[in-house]
């Protein structure tokens, strides 16, 4: 099926993901910001960080995919 764009903005799910860098970074400290004891005693602290970017970031993308579903629809 064939859907018009609007070229002044980035399309698709990388397009999606580049609005949405800043989000999932606040997002993932928050968590950081919550839970600092605990996190700070881990062997290896970065790799929890890059973990829940990681997870964050999938996340979006599977929501993005089921709205781009939906809205074929």
């Amino acid at each position: 099926m064939y859907r018009p764009c609007d070229e002044r903005r980035p399309t698709g799910t990388r397009g999606y993901l580049q609005r949405g860098t800043r989000v999932l970074l606040m997002d993932g400290f928050a968590q950081l910001y919550r839970y600092p004891g605990k996190i700070s005693r881990y062997e290896r602290p970065e790799a929890w960080g890059r973990r829940v970017a990681i997870k964050l970031a999938v996340r979006e993308v599977k929501r993005f995919r089921v709205r781009e579903v939906l809205q074929l629809m």
